[in-house]
């Protein structure tokens, strides 16, 4: 069986966004991310463009040209810092969701959405919580040392981590992918197991409850010389010296300057591995929206 990214690519292709709207997408985008940067320059907090858009930075000085999103990351300190003065700078234009702020809102990242526009994601189209268009915020946490501890909250999180994504699709399925499951077979197979998987999940608690787990493992008071990003890569998906993110260094974004770790050869390696080789066509990411529409 495809994994969920290329069999929803697959089977919503006429989802696909246009190279135009792409385009269109990416401005809004990169708007988002300026002023984020301008507070975070006021404020003298933290901010790091985190993954793709880190990467775009090194090898295309902006996006990469078939990215449809933006990621940027901040230590769990900063992020308290850029909480703290984000209704007073940003809540005219901005919502803030992180997790468990609204009990319609059941992503497990952090997002910062822009008012005015709409942006709907297949998988989630059947949730009635926020829907616009977005930049992901990824916490990085400390992570406990090596051993039983690490070993048993990794366990834990990926459970409770997987056990929100199914009951979500149990609960609020997806309208579009129940259309398409009519004549895609796979598809059926694919979404039915989820949901029934879902639907186990949900006896021993709510989406809520196992966000909670999430977000409660996540948080370590424990200063060690790693740190972690959980995301749906799991726990342990994304792991790193702690001292790539206590130095910074400038790199052009779009015509802007951003920051990113200033050894952002080793952090980029431990993401993507040689990451100046361009992919083959075959193998970038096909990214679609069942809704869109990029505001004034």
């Amino acid at each position: 069986m495809q994994d969920s990214k290329s069999l929803y690519s697959r089977c919503f292709s006429e989802y696909r966004l246009t190279d135009e709207k792409l385009k269109q997408l990416q401005q809004v985008l990169l708007e988002i991310l300026v002023d984020i940067k301008t507070v975070c320059e006021k404020y003298q907090i933290n901010y790091m463009l985190s993954g793709g858009t880190a990467l775009g930075a090194i090898r295309h000085k902006g996006f990469i040209p078939w990215d449809d999103d933006v990621d940027i990351m901040m230590l769990r300190s900063e992020f308290y810092k850029f909480k703290a003065v984000f209704n007073e700078e940003l809540s005219d234009r901005y919502e803030l969701a992180e997790p468990l702020s609204d009990h319609q809102y059941y992503s497990k990242m952090i997002k910062i959405y822009k008012k005015g526009t709409t942006f709907v994601e297949i998988p989630t189209a059947g949730v009635n919580g926020p829907d616009m268009i977005f930049v992901d915020l990824f916490l990085l946490e400390n992570l406990p040392a090596p051993g039983w501890k690490r070993k048993l909250k990794e366990i834990a999180y990926n459970v409770a981590f997987r056990a929100s994504s199914v009951c979500l699709d149990y609960q609020y399925p997806s309208p579009p992918i129940l259309q398409k499951c009519k004549v895609d077979r796979e598809l059926r197979h694919y979404y039915s197991f989820r949901r029934f998987c879902g639907f186990f999940f949900s006896l021993f608690g709510s989406i809520q409850f196992y966000l909670k787990i999430c977000e409660s493992l996540a948080k370590c008071s424990e200063e060690t010389d790693w740190v972690s990003m959980p995301s749906d890569t799991g726990y342990l998906g994304r792991v790193y010296p702690r001292r790539l993110f206590t130095s910074f260094t400038n790199a052009e974004f779009c015509g802007y300057i951003m920051k990113i770790p200033e050894d952002y050869d080793t952090y980029l390696s431990i993401d993507y591995g040689d990451y100046m080789q361009i992919p083959p066509p075959e193998n970038r990411e096909v990214h679609s929206a069942y809704k869109i529409s990029l505001g004034e």
